[in-house]
């Protein structure tokens, strides 16, 4: 029983860096992807898959270089003018 509680405390209990560890794959893998994805389909626009791979790993590394140095509320900010940004310029929209 001690160890059932153990194991308990260990996968209850908040860990900062692993949240951090998770919180780098998932903004390589899925936020910028969907974001990449949610804005093709808004705008109806042909992307080449290395537009895409480009748009994705310059968002991504961007994001995890904000999260780290950047404050918490103010990363944000860097974050969306980066995603506009790199969209304006790699896609050329207007």
């Amino acid at each position: 029983m001690d160890m059932l509680n153990n194991i308990w405390t260990a996968v209850s209990t908040p860990n900062e860096m692993l949240i951090n560890i998770c919180g780098i794959f998932f903004i390589i893998f899925f936020e910028s992807q969907l974001t990449l994805y949610l804005i093709k389909m808004m705008f109806n626009i042909n992307v080449s898959k290395i537009q895409s791979l480009i748009y994705i790993v310059t968002v991504s590394i961007t994001t995890i270089l904000s999260m780290f140095i950047i404050p918490e509320p103010y990363n944000l900010i860097l974050n969306y003018l980066s995603f506009f940004l790199v969209f304006y310029f790699l896609f050329k929209v207007l």
